[in-house]
């Protein structure tokens, strides 16, 4: 680095109190004459050799000139700003010299005693700046720099020192500054451009980097492929994607970047981050052609599953195997390729992939649990159809005409709005095309899923609702859109669950009105932000046991099946609810006696007052009682755990009669529930809890489906039991189904594992992670048992529950109808009465005596 000069013109002297006709005629020699002889005072020596000082440089003799200027600061006779003068003056002088260690003595003082940078001169705070560089100290050079530029001066040389300095001291706010002054200072000099555009990127700034290159390549200056690409990169920094790809392409079209695998491999990694995946296949299968890299035969095979081209995926894969396979990732490469072959009904294939997968520890047991699925499926059971997760594939089936009973009288579809669709106001930005919580935002391509605008909250409850009251129904007025019944089932068999299938062949009177859909789902704010942020945290160890989620939905893109499952079991649900409903066994010749139910729970995880740390284990404390005529027939205590390897849940329940509480062990499964008659097992309970263990769980995909959803009517209490509660089924006229994205999951018994239910097939609600739909199927894969939820968005709280739920034996005739609120008093949220000394099993004792 090149010290900083001082030369004679430089010097200033601001106190000159010397006679100015002595000033005038006394030589060097006269003056240095008279400070020999002494006598006078300091004051009048100081002035004497800084005079002398002025004489010297004016010579040239700098060396003497500093040797007067230290004596006079010795002397320490002036005033403050003569004597900041003289040192500044000193400064420059042994920064001429190369004294930077005595310029650092001589000016530190200043910055420790918070000198005004305008009372110095800005070449000494320059000169200060440059000893500490020269000596690198950056982080100390810093100040005086910044000082020099406070005082006005507009040197290019001053700026460079500070780019320099500030980016050896890790300040690239600072470093941008000086080059934004640089670029104004010369305009025409590229480097100036391009380091601005480095420096912007390195300081998070994406969109000030992408600016500097965009007014970069407008003025001509980027004229090497190495700049261009710099541009193409800076927009994937600065998540736009789009105009990477687009601008690399065309380039690469142009010639004007060279068309070789390491660019087409980044061309398909712009594609692929806009979510426009056809366009990402063929750059991505240059590039792994060129290079026989079989890691981007893996990529390709991958982004192939993601559009659910199978056959495509299972070449690719098939490549990268051939190529040597891809080191300790080559048994998840085995794992996608059965995938792949198992999708396209290839189950032999499909178990080689998985055989050869059980050879690589780290899937080993994975590997190993497809194997299982595959001998355990049902005979007669087909794979469902798996849409893509980019949003591609195969398409769900078009809504058919709409009509009345008989399906004629069409009804034209809603026009599609399948574009981009805009956050609401108050909603944090996600960064993609998917809600907080994970749903597609943009509704279907006919329209009859519309665009997700932030759902049902508190400032679009009906006119006259009050916190706190039972909530209203806000589509009232609507009518069906649609009924279905037997005569057009045909029409829409495919949107249909193998349940309410079932229940059209069972039922000749059965039918389903579909109405208008609303996606009304919404939570708070601070569920959103920390479902985002458990993207980066959560984790499963195993099936059972989740580490590392706190307070939001665990898996906002989930991968597995399991994952949706735990997204349904962590959804909000408010800090604690006090319930007392009604529930019956409903025969085929009318109900039997109503019986009811109170229930109690303290929420450890998603409570919003009193949030649960990572590291902590208890999902709720949940309490429920029988309730026969106010008194108790028998309760049951829970502690829900997160991570069964820290704790399993823990089960008390007392046994009506006795004033005893007995710790059970934790029973679940296929356990029957009491005063269901057998209809509800105890893994039911919330559509779905309990262990993953006996089951292996395959994720399908989303899939449109008409689902039950907004069942206010439901809850409406001027509807009575008696006429709901029908035998057979309860009363269409009151239900309400919706068509809606769903995850599909499908659950096969493990082998080894027993459970009634052979498989079972849940239906997520994308919105809400609410279980909608259970099909459960019995060993020999016949329907057995469906399970029906009907959601309803609590909009004052900002939640979604499912109530009613009717759980279908479609062997017997018979149904179960649970969460029941019409005449009870029904669900309270936020209660604040509970602590979890409340749940502990003293605490319930105390309240049975």
């Amino acid at each position: 680095m090149t010290a900083v000069p001082a030369a004679a013109q430089q010097y200033r002297s601001q106190v000159q109190e010397v006679p100015a006709e002595e000033a005038e005629t006394a030589t060097r020699e006269d003056l240095e004459r008279q400070l020999e002889q002494g006598g006078g005072s300091d004051y009048g020596r100081a002035l004497t050799l800084q005079h002398l000082a002025g004489l010297a440089a004016q010579e040239g003799d700098l060396a003497k000139a500093r040797g007067y200027l230290e004596r006079a600061i010795a002397l320490n006779a002036l005033a403050e700003p003569a004597m900041n003068e003289m040192r500044a003056n000193l400064a420059q002088l042994q920064a001429a010299a190369g004294e930077y260690r005595q310029v650092v003595e001589t000016m530190q003082p200043m910055i420790e005693r918070g000198v005004a940078a305008g009372a110095v001169d800005a070449q000494a705070w320059l000169a200060l700046g440059n000893a500490h560089a020269q000596l690198g100290q950056w982080d100390q050079a810093v100040a005086p720099l910044e000082r020099a530029s406070q005082v006005g001066s507009r040197d290019e040389g001053l700026y460079r020192l500070q780019l320099a300095v500030f980016m050896e001291a890790g300040r690239f706010d600072a470093a941008a500054r000086a080059l934004n002054e640089l670029v104004k200072l010369a305009p025409d000099n590229k480097a100036y451009w391009l380091q601005l555009a480095a420096v912007n990127t390195r300081r998070g700034a994406d969109a000030e980097a992408v600016s500097a290159l965009e007014i970069a390549q407008r003025r001509g200056m980027l004229d090497t492929a190495s700049e261009r690409l710099q541009l193409v990169r800076a927009y994937l920094q600065s998540g736009v994607p789009y105009d990477a790809a687009t601008q690399l392409s065309a380039w690469m079209e142009s010639g004007q970047i060279p068309t070789n695998a390491g660019n087409w491999r980044l061309l398909a990694s712009a594609w692929t981050r806009a979510e426009e995946f056809t366009r990402a296949i063929d750059p991505l299968r240059r590039a792994a052609d060129a290079t026989g890299d079989p890691q981007l035969y893996a990529q390709l095979g991958q982004l192939q599953m993601d559009l659910a081209n199978w056959s495509a995926a299972a070449e690719a894969f098939e490549r990268a195997r051939a190529r040597g396979g891809i080191g300790g990732e080559t048994g998840t490469l085995l794992l996608s390729q059965g995938l792949a072959y198992y999708q396209q009904s290839q189950p032999e294939q499909a178990r080689q992939a998985f055989e050869s997968a059980r050879g690589y520890q780290a899937v080993a047991d994975l590997a190993g649990q497809w194997v299982e699925f595959l001998d355990a499926r049902p005979p007669g059971l087909e794979p469902m159809a798996m849409q893509g997760l980019a949003g591609s594939g195969s398409e769900s089936p078009a809504e058919p005409a709409a009509g009345d009973d008989d399906g004629s009288d069409a009804v034209a579809a809603a026009p599609a709005d399948t574009g981009v669709v805009p956050m609401p106001a108050g909603v944090p930005d996600t960064g993609d095309d998917l809600t907080p919580v994970g749903a597609v935002r943009a509704g279907n391509a006919d329209g009859s899923i519309p665009p997700w605008r932030g759902g049902l909250t508190p400032d679009r409850a009906p006119s006259g609702f009050e916190s706190g009251d039972r909530v209203v129904d806000p589509f009232a007025d609507e009518e069906p859109a649609f009924v279905i019944t037997r005569d057009n089932l045909d029409q829409y068999r495919d949107l249909l669950s193998a349940g309410h299938r079932a229940l059209f062949e069972r039922y000749p009177d059965y039918r389903m009105p579909v109405y208008p859909t609303h996606r009304t789902a919404a939570y708070p704010e601070a569920i959103y932000r920390a479902t985002l942020a458990n993207q980066r945290r959560a984790r499963l160890e195993d099936p059972d046991s989740l580490v590392g989620a706190r307070l939001g939905f665990p898996f906002r893109q989930p991968e597995t099946g399991v994952e949706v499952l735990w997204n349904h079991r962590l959804r909000f649900r408010s800090n604690d609810i006090w319930v007392r409903s009604d529930e019956a066994v409903v025969r085929d010749d009318g109900i039997a006696n109503i019986q009811r139910r109170v229930e109690e729970v303290l929420f450890g995880y998603g409570n919003l007052s009193a949030p649960a740390g990572i590291g902590e284990n208890i999902i709720a404390y949940y309490l429920m009682s029988l309730d026969d005529s106010g008194r108790r027939k028998g309760s049951v205590l829970v502690h829900e755990t997160m991570n069964k390897r820290r704790g399993e849940r823990r089960i008390w329940a007392s046994v009506p009669g006795a004033m005893r509480l007995f710790r059970v062990p934790p029973i679940g499964y296929d356990n029957p529930r009491p005063s269901t008659d057998g209809l509800m097992y105890l893994d039911q309970i919330d559509m779905y809890n309990g262990s993953f263990d006996r089951y292996v769980w395959r994720l399908v995909g989303r899939k449109e489906m008409i689902v039950p959803y907004n069942g206010y009517r439901l809850q409406d209490p001027d509807l009575s039991y008696q006429s709901l509660l029908q035998p057979g089924h309860p009363d269409p006229g009151e239900m309400r189904y919706e068509r809606h994205r769903v995850w599909v999951v499908e659950a096969t018994e493990r082998g080894g594992e027993n459970h009634e239910f052979g498989t079972r097939v849940f239906y997520i609600d994308e919105d809400s992670w609410s279980i909608l739909m259970v099909d459960n199927y019995d060993k020999a894969g016949n329907i057995w048992r469906f399970q029906e939820g009907h959601a309803v968005q609590y909009y004052d709280l900002q939640l979604t529950y499912t109530g009613p739920v009717f759980i279908f034996d479609l062997k017997d005739g018979r149904y179960f109808a649970t969460r029941l609120t019409n005449e009870a008093p029904g669900v309270f949220y936020n209660t604040g009465r509970y602590q979890p000394g409340d749940f502990r099993p003293a605490a319930l004792r105390q309240r049975m005596r």
